[in-house]
């Protein structure tokens, strides 16, 4: 399905009646479309009617595909690989820390240096046996540090896994 494209068209109308050396008004006046709307057209915040895109591909001499887009097929670009950081490295923490390292840049956080060394180790701090063997099989993209700043400092992303802190005694 093809889609009419909000910054295309506003980035041929400007192109073209730039180059025709016309005014918003001059525009307005030959296509009969209030000039505001023009403006609003050129800033991608007005939709045209189709006998107003009509005339502004009368006027300015480009086909009315020229400003459609096929989206049927069109992927979405990844975001990957994003700059993860996360605080905290308990099961939650260090589950979702290893699973996004397999295709982002993640910096683990935590205050305890031990854990930190043995992350950075590939070995698990806490026992699980998934985690033991993405540690050590798994190519992943994975820091664990004591500098939280640092490592928030430049993330896309910053979760957090902070501790439920139960209390077995207390329920």
């Amino acid at each position: 399905m093809k889609k009419l494209s909000t910054a295309l068209l506003a980035e041929t109308v400007v192109r073209k009646r730039k180059a025709l050396k016309m005014t918003q008004a001059q525009l307005a006046e030959a296509t009969g479309i209030n000039r505001a709307q023009l403006s609003r057209l050129e800033q991608e915040d007005y939709l045209p009617l189709i006998p107003q895109l009509e005339a502004l591909g009368e006027v300015l001499d480009f086909e009315l595909n020229d400003v459609f887009i096929d989206t049927a097929h069109k992927k979405l670009p990844s975001p990957s690989p994003l700059k993860i950081a996360v605080a905290g490295t308990g099961y939650v923490g260090l589950s979702i820390a290893i699973l996004l390292a397999q295709h982002n840049h993640v910096t683990a956080v935590d205050i305890i240096p031990e854990k930190v060394e043995m992350i950075n180790q590939k070995k698990s701090p806490i026992q699980d046996d998934y985690i033991s063997l993405y540690l050590t099989e798994k190519k992943l993209n994975l820091l664990a540090t004591t500098d939280a700043e640092a490592a928030y400092k430049n993330a896309d992303f910053v979760v957090i896994a902070a501790p439920t802190n139960y209390d077995s005694k207390r329920n």
